[in-house]
Order: structure tokens, then sequence, then C-alpha cells
């Protein structure tokens, strides 16, 4: 999703976007982590994004995607694997989500665990 992001940049339209990169954890430790994990990849890639790991503090995904996404041209959201079973469930989730900004586009990410954390927020 950030080599995507990046590749909108290339364009004249988008040069002068920002990418923000938005994830929700669970825990402090998992804050620290990600970021300097997402940090260590952007200097690698020379990618020039500005990171955000935020604390779920029992808060639904949907209402912290519609919080931070407001403004957004463009939100990129990992989806997790769908399992058997789990198709109706993902769907609606799917589309309470792909309603937060004028574009969404869903990616397969399938390093996700629990959530659909926001991934990618271009500005």
């Amino acid at each position: 999703m950030l080599i995507l992001a990046f590749m909108l940049k290339l364009n004249r339209e988008w040069e002068k976007a920002h990418i923000n990169i938005w994830a929700v954890v669970n825990t402090s430790e998992e804050q620290r982590l990600l970021y300097q994990g997402i940090e260590d990849s952007l200097s690698e890639a020379r990618i020039p994004a500005k990171v955000h790991i935020i604390l779920k503090n029992d808060e639904r995904f949907p209402v912290i995607l519609r919080r931070e996404s407001t403004g957004a041209d463009i939100v990129s959201l990992g989806l997790k694997v769908t399992r058997e079973e789990e198709e109706e469930n993902h769907t609606s989730k799917i589309e309470e989500m792909s309603s937060v900004a004028k574009t969404v586009v869903f990616v397969q990410n399938n390093s996700v665990r629990e959530a659909m954390p926001i991934l990618l927020h271009a500005r």
C-alpha cells in the first residue's frame, strides 16, 4: 500500500499530497514496535510519510477510521484473509468502512491478525 501511495504521488495531480500511515493497536508495546518498524521501512524505501499509531482504548475501529480519515482524498485499508463463514460479517464491515472518504481502496493484507487497521491515509 505504501508503494501504491508513492506511485500515486508521481502523478502531477497528486505530487503535493502527503502520505500518512495510520495504524490502530491494542497495547503501548505494539504501538512502539509498529511505529519503529514502519519508520525503518520508510527510511529504507526513502519514502516521505508521517506515521500515526493509535491505541484502540476500547473504541470501535470504524469510529477511529471515520475520525482520522476526515478530509482524506484517498484511504487505503488492509484486509485480513476472510475464512469460510465470515463472508457476511466482513462484507458488512467493508460496506461500513467504504463510506469514510471520497475514495477507499481495499488491499489484501495477510499480516493483519485481529483487526483491519488504518494503514495508509493520504491527504
